[in-house]
């Protein structure tokens, strides 16, 4: 039903060059804000004709509008030549500069870009990862440097761009990683979970977008990581604002996600930033 939405939004010509997977994702976090109209596009089958539907679209429209020029700094062919800055900068305040720049090209690393150092100081400092599984990473991988210490590092996502990007960063700094396509709702998938060598698994902002496209697909994932005794910690995040900055939630405000965690009997440590709140899972 997500597809029939995003179709309808690219038939205006404005949006029809935009690559299917970036309205879809847009469209799949609108529906994680909106839930009371997602439940009523549901009841009503994603009737194209219904007051909800045409809401939806106008509104989704309106989105992409306020943020198209983000995505436009996002675009492959920028990405590769703000990775090519990245290394031909000298010393590390220039690298720094460099690499900041990259991070705003996405928008889940350009709101976590400033709070990375405190960020991974508490998760990490007592508690060194010896291998990382990122789940959904986007460019989360390139913040690779703000670890205490040198994991190895496989990652996963849906865009084959940001994978290859990815895979480039590893091989430069000879990080004993890996990046590859993947989609998180398929059952293949979650059972090459069961047997990855990651002690750690990072799932950032991935709960809200799987269960908006498939329900109780989060729970399946995290269950089946469970099976994996390798794995000794789930870092869960979520955002707390939208991409407007409303903030939409706030502490341990998801009951069915806590409540999920104590009936797998799990304990848990919360994070939180200016606009994204962390759960240390730890099994």
């Amino acid at each position: 039903m997500v597809t029939r939405l995003v179709k309808s939004i690219k038939e205006k010509k404005e949006f029809s060059a935009l690559p299917d997977a970036f309205v879809k994702e847009k469209t799949v976090a609108y529906l994680v804000e909106h839930k009371q109209r997602a439940e009523r596009l549901e009841h009503n089958q994603y009737n194209e004709k219904s007051k909800e539907y045409k809401t939806a679209v106008k509104e989704m429209r309106a989105s992409l509008r306020e943020i198209h020029g983000v995505f436009q700094k996002a675009t492959d062919r920028k990405r590769k030549k703000l990775l090519a800055q990245y290394w031909a900068a000298k010393g590390r305040g220039e690298k720094r500069k460099a690499l900041d720049k990259l991070l705003q090209s996405h928008q889940s690393t350009n709101e976590r870009r400033n709070h990375y150092a405190s960020l991974y100081k508490e998760l990490f400092t007592n508690e060194e990862p010896q291998h990382i599984l990122d789940l959904g990473c986007g460019l989360n991988p390139l913040a690779y440097d703000w670890l205490p210490n040198r994991p190895a590092y496989t990652c996963c996502d849906i865009s084959r761009e940001e994978t290859a990007l990815i895979n480039a960063f590893f091989a430069k700094k000879h990080v004993d990683g890996k990046a590859s396509t993947c989609n998180l709702l398929r059952p293949e998938t979650r059972k090459r979970l069961v047997t990855s060598p990651a002690d750690t698994v990072l799932l950032f902002k991935m709960v809200d977008t799987l269960e908006a496209q498939e329900r109780n697909s989060s729970k399946a994932l995290i269950t089946g990581m469970l099976q994996n005794k390798n794995i000794k910690r789930i870092i869960i995040s979520f955002a707390t604002k939208s991409i407007g900055g409303r903030t939409f939630r706030t502490g341990n405000q998801d009951n069915w996600f806590t409540e999920f965690l104590r009936q797998q009997r799990l304990g848990w440590h919360v994070t939180t930033t200016s606009n994204e709140e962390f759960y240390d899972v730890k099994q």
